[in-house]
């Protein structure tokens, strides 16, 4: 994806990562574990609020899955009915059906037929908008801290801080 290059290019530590665990054990999927993925999960558990950690193959598998997740999640433990998903106008997801649909830019998700149902797009950075359509119905609400395809724009502060707010209440 566009994002490869987050930790740098060709850093000599990443580089030599590479190399040793390319002479060790490649990528087995998902259905089979081994010790520096162990290692991993382990060190995102405590350095985060997570109880569990599931390794995706890319950005647009890690979301579709929490979407998936979010709706289930809420089905089972509150309501069937309990599937709207919040997101924000010019946001970007990944290049799933799903994933698409829920960035918000119809250059994307458009001409595909019938999309995925009870997605609500609102403007970025306002929270007067996600309140307006947040309800019992909501199962998630999906942010960019800095929309990327939207511009380069960073959430402020107090959007993210009305957002966890609200999410709590819901």
């Amino acid at each position: 994806g566009i994002a490869v290059t987050a930790l740098g290019h060709c850093h000599p530590a990443l580089v030599n990562a590479l190399k040793t665990q390319g002479e060790t054990l490649w990528h087995i999927s998902n259905v089979f574990t081994n010790e520096p993925a162990l290692r991993l999960g382990r060190k995102l558990i405590e350095a985060t609020f997570a109880e569990r950690v599931v390794f995706m193959n890319s950005g647009t598998e890690a979301n579709e899955t929490a979407f998936k997740l979010a709706r289930h999640y809420a089905c089972v433990r509150h309501s069937p009915f309990k599937t709207k998903i919040i997101a924000f106008h010019n946001a970007f997801h990944g290049r799933s059906l799903f994933t698409v649909s829920v960035g918000g830019q119809p250059k994307y998700s458009d001409g595909f037929g019938p999309k995925p149902a009870d997605i609500i797009h609102v403007p970025f950075n306002d929270l007067h908008a996600v309140k307006a359509v947040m309800d019992d119905h909501t199962c998630a609400v999906v942010v960019e801290p800095i929309q990327g395809e939207g511009g380069v724009t960073a959430a402020t502060p107090e959007f993210l801080q009305g957002l966890r707010e609200l999410c709590d209440q819901h």
